[in-house]
């Protein structure tokens, strides 16, 4: 089925499903949500930037949270330089850039031989360069996830160079004891604003599973 899906069928299946997410029965949704994973069954990278691109679009954060890391596990290892690019292209708005990120460190904590690639990305490629506070924010937190202590030296001059906002992630002595290279702070711990996190989730699942087993819709 892979070998003779043309790119004109990608194009049909992504046209319906932006037509079934505009929609307000959820059955019509779950078969949209559908559609992205058997595309990434597929192995379809050329799907993930168009998948990205929904957060600008539609409302559906629970579902961008659940399914997201599950579709780019599905696709494996090749959507780690899809994801790559999706996050330097700053063409593209935060908040999808945002969920590439997350999408990358899901693919790193669901596979240990994916690790190292992971958080090169998000340490050699991204923190060590200018880019927007929030991003960094994300990556440093993801970069504490793994537990990336050979990130502390390029963290520190993002934290220097004010490159990071502290209310995503948190300042530099949390990210010490984070890494257990500190035992306590020697400062008071800024009054962090925890408002990304706390973001409304618009649309929520249907009361019954979804009989497939796979998805969270």
């Amino acid at each position: 089925m892979k070998a003779n899906m043309q790119q004109k069928d990608i194009t049909l299946i992504i046209g319906v499903s932006d037509t079934l997410l505009d929609s307000e029965n959820n059955s019509e949704i779950s078969a949209a949500i559908h559609s992205w994973y058997a595309l990434a069954q597929m192995g379809r990278t050329e799907a993930i930037p168009w998948i990205l691109n929904l957060v600008d679009n539609y409302d559906f954060d629970s579902l961008y949270d659940n399914d997201f890391p599950a579709i780019f596990k599905l696709i494996g290892h090749n959507a780690i330089w899809v994801l790559k690019e999706y996050i330097h292209n700053d063409i593209n708005l935060i908040d999808s850039r945002s969920y590439a990120i997350e999408g990358l460190s899901s693919l790193g904590k669901s596979n240990e031989s994916y690790i190292d690639e992971c958080v090169a990305i998000l340490l050699t490629d991204f923190i060590s360069k200018p880019s927007d506070s929030e991003l960094i924010g994300i990556a440093i937190s993801n970069l504490i996830d793994f537990q990336a202590i050979e990130s502390i030296d390029v963290i520190e001059n993002a934290f220097k160079d004010n490159y990071v906002d502290i209310n995503i992630c948190v300042d530099l002595e949390d990210v010490e004891i984070a890494f257990g290279l500190r035992a306590k702070r020697s400062t008071p711990r800024p009054r962090y604003n925890s408002e990304f996190f706390s973001q409304p989730q618009v649309r929520t699942a249907p009361k019954d599973p979804c009989p497939c087993g796979i998805c969270s819709c």
